[in-house]
């Protein structure tokens, strides 16, 4: 029989404590790692909770932190200097310590801090580091980490990791790692004149040295863990394809449920340009020609969820100044930042002297870009006929992090000498948040879908569980803190099919699961098309977890404790062609666990198929076949068996009728009482079971003839 599943990572017992200075103490198997956080001052140092690492951190005479124990597991950590005043709550949760830092600009002017996190003495602790995701053997300076904001440290069997929680931290992180000591900081946080905000982060004392048992604790603790309900994928549609429906054929080899629509270059109204955002309000005829292309690709694959490309932060004009006044980004020289100084092909040589380009606006739930982008949900669903947008550069700022017409309230530039505010300006994903988040509950609420494309995962966008991300051509672990951590391919690397399956393995190596970027270049079944629906579970190098199914290039014993579902398992090999296997499955009291084994650059998809098995004993098997028409395996084991088949796949219902052909007895019809179907089956060595639906029979004279008028 398949010996038992891997044991699970087991949480790491530690303790917390704070120092005389307010620092914490995390204590995990006999060692004592001090955390320090240090809080710049206008025209001095540092103040600091912890014992600072030198003699240059000096602290304002005020600086007195004072310490209450609240529970067992519960601090509370006070202290005031001229400027601001510090309320830090610590709460030791099962997995992680959560700390919650209060700050209060005691002035009646802005105030910028230089705010740092940091682990300290971590000798004799790996050489390594994980910033961001990636290993890092030597020294990181002050390397933007928003799109990972996490910082990993393996051990001697454990671990330690931070991670940025709130959102203005999130945006704003940084991290360093020299020595024997890492941070996560951010160099560009503000306050208003006697305004308050709590910057959230958390330590991660973790069982195990991998990274990934890490994150994955991250993403059930912060909620994390999203649903794909299916594959998705572009259709091309380009200057001479102007109305392209992909044929089913094409649609059922990637498998698809959304179908997604390229830039709309070349518009019909004006083929000259090019447009990327929600221009599309004004030009009619391209309404028109996307209208008729989504009504025929519906009439030939019904259910199909279509989208298309909405870069939301780009407009195409030649007016800029003109239009949308009050949501132009500003760069630092006082100027509207363009997406490109030169957009090549997609505008004419007539309209670039024109002065057309696309030029880079932001929307809040004031302004006038805002009010058009709620606008552009009813065309877009109501009149277009869309199920919705794919959001490219969704959380991303095309035209840089920064506009300098507007304060945000959190973000300004600080001189690292003075600590002293040498500039305020408005971060383009905190302002644009709210407004994000409107525009995408008002797809929701018309039955919608969001297909989000390059996203920094704040709090606030992960909270919005209904939306899909995705990163754009890219692998790596950019997507590990998104609820769907999906990568699309990379058009470039993809010459021929087996380049699409070494595609799909260079994503997997990073947790990350599949979506089509190109159509046409497949003969066959591909890993991405059984790859969903999925509600994930666990990322690891190379295999992904999901409620209902895993996808692994690794070999290993696989299941889900305690569930006892059977397996149907795909194997594919080195090309990504499907092809037999022989692995073999155990269903016994502790659930169902099959043993894969795979070559080098193999793959493999286990997936849990309504159909169980009851026995005294321990049975092992192997499902050969599960689908619309029938559902195959082979079973061995002692004495006599329940197989229970339920409605899904296979399709179980009161109407249907069955045939039941198992080894050494002869075929006999069934029928089902209820929502299952199920047998009695004495075991042997090797025992087959066949259940097939029986076509249904055409009635006759059921009806008027398809050819017959009818009456209204």
């Amino acid at each position: 029989i398949v010996s038992a599943l891997p044991e699970s990572p087991k949480p790491l017992a530690f303790c917390v404590e704070t120092d005389a200075c307010g620092g914490l103490l995390v204590r995990a198997k006999g060692r004592e790692f001090p955390v320090l956080s240090e809080f710049s001052y206008p025209g001095g140092g540092f103040n600091a909770l912890g014992r600072p690492a030198g003699n240059d951190r000096q602290a304002e005479p005020a600086w007195k932190p004072t310490v209450e124990q609240l529970s067992p597991a519960q601090y509370r950590i006070t202290a005031a200097g001229k400027y601001y005043r510090l309320v830090r709550c610590v709460a030791a949760e099962p997995n992680r310590v959560v700390v919650r830092d209060t700050i209060t600009n005691k002035t009646g002017e802005p105030l910028g801090i230089l705010v740092r996190n940091g682990l300290g003495s971590l000798a004799g602790v790996s050489g390594d580091r994980f910033v961001a995701g990636y290993r890092c053997g030597g020294e990181v300076i002050d390397r933007p980490v928003k799109t990972n904001p996490t910082l990993f440290v393996p051990g001697r069997d454990m671990g330690l990791g931070l991670v940025a929680l709130d959102d203005v931290f999130i945006v704003q992180s940084l991290a360093t790692t020299r020595g024997d000591s890492a941070a996560l900081h951010t160099d560009t946080f503000a306050l208003d004149k006697n305004a308050s905000y709590t910057l959230e982060w958390a330590v991660y004392p973790t069982g195990s040295d991998d990274y990934y048992d890490f994150i994955n604790q991250v993403r059930r603790d912060e909620g994390r863990n999203g649903t794909v309900d299916g594959a998705m994928g572009f259709v091309t549609r380009g200057p001479n394809d102007r109305r392209s429906i992909p044929t089913p054929a094409d649609l059922a080899m990637r498998n698809l449920k959304y179908l997604l629509i390229h830039c709309l270059s070349y518009v019909a109204d004006d083929p000259g340009i090019s447009i990327e955002g929600i221009e599309f309000l004004d030009f009619p005829k391209e309404r028109a020609m996307l209208k008729e292309q989504f009504a025929a690709i519906r009439r030939q694959s019904p259910g199909m969820k279509i989208a298309f490309h909405v870069a939301h932060s780009l407009y195409a004009t030649n007016r800029p100044d003109q239009l949308f006044a009050d949501s132009r980004v500003i760069d630092a020289g006082g100027k509207q930042a363009v997406y490109t100084t030169n957009p090549g092909p997609y505008f004419s040589p007539e309209r670039r002297a024109q002065g057309w380009n696309w030029y880079i606006y932001y929307p809040t739930l004031e302004n006038s870009f805002g009010r058009a982008m709620l606008q552009s949900v009813d065309v877009m669903m109501d009149e277009i006929g869309a199920d919705g947008p794919f959001m490219d550069g969704f959380m991303w700022a095309y035209g840089g992090d920064y506009t300098y017409d507007r304060w945000d309230g959190h973000t300004a530039q600080i001189d690292p000498k003075t600590k002293t505010i040498v500039r305020k300006m408005g971060s383009v994903l905190l302002l644009s948040q709210d407004a994000l988040v409107a525009f995408c509950r008002k797809i929701r609420d018309k039955g919608g879908v969001v297909i989000a494309n390059n996203s920094i995962m704040t709090r606030t966008i992960a909270r919005e569980t209904y939306i899909l991300h995705e990163r754009e051509c890219f692998a790596g672990p950019e997507v590990h803190l998104a609820s769907t951590p999906m990568a699309l391919s990379l058009p470039s690397a993809i010459r021929g099919e087996p380049d699409v399956f070494r595609d799909v393995l260079d994503k997997l190596r990073w947790g990350n699961l599949y979506a089509y970027y190109e159509e046409g270049r497949l003969t066959h079944p591909s890993v991405p098309a059984q790859m969903y629906p999925i509600t994930f579970e666990e990322l690891h190098a190379g295999y992904v977890k999901g409620q209902q199914r895993l996808i692994t290039m690794h070999s290993g014993i696989y299941g889900w404790r305690g569930d006892r579902q059977l397996h149907y398992v795909y194997r594919y090999d080195s090309r990504g062609v499907p092809i037999p296997h022989a692995f073999l499955s155990t269903v016994d009291a502790a659930g169902v666990r099959t043993r894969v084994e795979l070559a080098k650059d193999q793959c493999s998809v286990v997936t849990k198929i309504p159909v169980s098995i009851e026995s005294a004993g321990p049975v092992n098997f192997r499902v050969d076949r599960y689908d619309g028409q029938g559902c195959d395996l082979v079973a061995s084991g002692r004495g006599t068996a329940t197989l229970v088949i339920r409605d899904g796949g296979f399709p179980v219902t009161a109407q249907a009728k069955y045939v039941l052909r198992v080894t050494g007895a002869d075929a006999r019809p069934a029928t089902a009482g209820g929502p299952s179907l199920s047998f009695s089956l004495p075991l042997a060595d090797e025992t087959r079971i066949s259940l097939t639906l029986v076509p249904a029979t055409p009635a006759r004279n059921a009806g008027v003839s398809p050819s017959s008028p009818t009456r209204q």
